[in-house]
């Protein structure tokens, strides 16, 4: 006996066939992520990082293990620290005579101001002076909340023998003074004197 089946049973079946085949399917289901090709990858380009870190490059050289930034003039080179020095700079070129900027930080005070303006004295040939004269020849100062004091102490002239100028920064921090120290030729000096206190007011604690 020959049935006709109804189209939309046929229909049904299929579709119920198909159903019963994908769950009886054991295979587990995969997603396969397709890298996206090299010319449309978001990079980052090292060069193309924020500039504002780069405004400071030669001051944070050279002080990563220290507890300041500064800005370094263009006309200073760097040169060779020793061990109780941080950073050290040459400062001039061609006819005129080097002077030098030291960095260095010892614990506590370090001696009180007016032991270390005298020995400053010495060094350029100078005699000490008395307690009461030292407002005369010291500047208090306050950086960054931090108390300071600065020196400019000038030799004698000699026969055949210039002038010696040391031109210092001392500030008291977290237990420390750090000393930033130019030393060197009077008139040298005197030429670099605006670039060291420019190079004092760019000093910054972190």
């Amino acid at each position: 006996m020959i049935t006709k089946k109804h189209p939309l049973l046929l229909l049904s079946i299929g579709v119920l066939s198909l159903l019963i085949s994908a769950c009886s399917d054991n295979s587990s289901t995969s997603y396969e992520i397709v890298e996206a090709p090299d010319n449309q990858k978001e990079t980052i380009n090292p060069m193309e990082e924020d500039h504002s870190l780069h405004d400071h490059a030669k001051e944070t050289e050279t002080q990563k293990a220290n507890k300041w930034h500064w800005v370094m003039p263009d006309s200073w080179t760097e040169a060779p620290a020793g061990r109780m020095v941080k950073a050290r700079y040459v400062i001039g070129s061609g006819p005129e005579i080097p002077i030098e900027l030291t960095i260095s930080a010892f614990p506590g005070s370090v001696g009180s101001p007016l032991s270390n303006l005298n020995r400053w004295r010495g060094q350029v040939g100078l005699g000490p002076i008395s307690e009461d004269l030292l407002p005369d020849f010291l500047t208090d100062l306050e950086i960054h909340h931090l108390p300071a004091y600065q020196a400019d102490v000038i030799g004698p002239e000699l026969p055949n023998y210039p002038s010696k100028r040391i031109l210092v920064t001392a500030i008291q921090r977290q237990g420390e003074t750090w000393f930033f120290k130019l030393t060197g030729d009077a008139s040298q000096i005197g030429n670099r004197k605006a670039e060291y206190l420019d190079f004092i007011q760019s000093l910054q604690p972190h």
